[in-house]
């Protein structure tokens, strides 16, 4: 049979960028954008971010555009495909600014 794969997925804007505390790109020093238990003494700028969250069930797809915060978590073990096409030169990582007091 096959295999049914949920995931949740954060999405944040990039307008949000420098309340993510990103260190270079899109890495950012926050742990988990879905946990409840968020440390905002550590990271005081994620209070009231604005994260929308969505279910991916089987069959379907999300694309997400350049510059668009994402986290993915499993809800069940499964078999998933993710495609990173970049066939085109770009330098999206440049526009990325150090925000929220990450260092490098």
């Amino acid at each position: 049979p096959m295999q049914e794969v949920f995931k949740q997925i954060a999405l944040v804007a990039p307008t949000e960028t420098p309340r993510l505390y990103n260190r270079h790109d899109a890495l950012s020093d926050i742990p988990d954008l879905m946990s409840p238990d968020l440390d905002l003494e550590t990271y005081p700028l994620a209070r009231g971010l604005n994260v929308q969250t969505l279910i991916l069930e089987p069959g379907d797809a999300l694309f997400i555009p350049v510059g668009w915060w994402h986290q993915v978590r499993a809800l069940k073990t499964g078999i998933s495909m993710i495609c990173t096409q970049f066939i085109w030169p770009n330098d999206a990582g440049e526009a990325y600014p150090l925000g929220g007091g990450a260092t490098d």
